[in-house]
């Protein structure tokens, strides 16, 4: 779980604020299932990913959902 929380970390604060651009604000997994990409509008952050995606790849996630789980494990915001 650590190395996902860190792997998290490296992109999520790179996420966009506004809500009126939802894509931007979400975590998205790249096709090929390798990496996590964060996007602001302005920078774009990617962040290996090691475990496996299975169906998640080519997916966007929701950062909020992320940050939830991520403070239910024990990671204070």
């Amino acid at each position: 779980m650590e190395v996902l929380r860190t792997q998290l970390d490296g992109v999520l604060m790179f996420r966009a604020g506004d809500d009126s651009r939802p894509v931007l604000t979400g975590l998205h997994i790249s096709p090929d299932g390798r990496h996590l990409v964060a996007a602001d509008g302005f920078v774009l952050a990617l962040a290996p990913i090691t475990g496996e995606v299975g169906e998640l790849a080519g997916c966007v996630l929701d950062s909020a959902m992320l940050l939830s789980a991520l403070k239910g494990f024990g990671r204070s915001g």
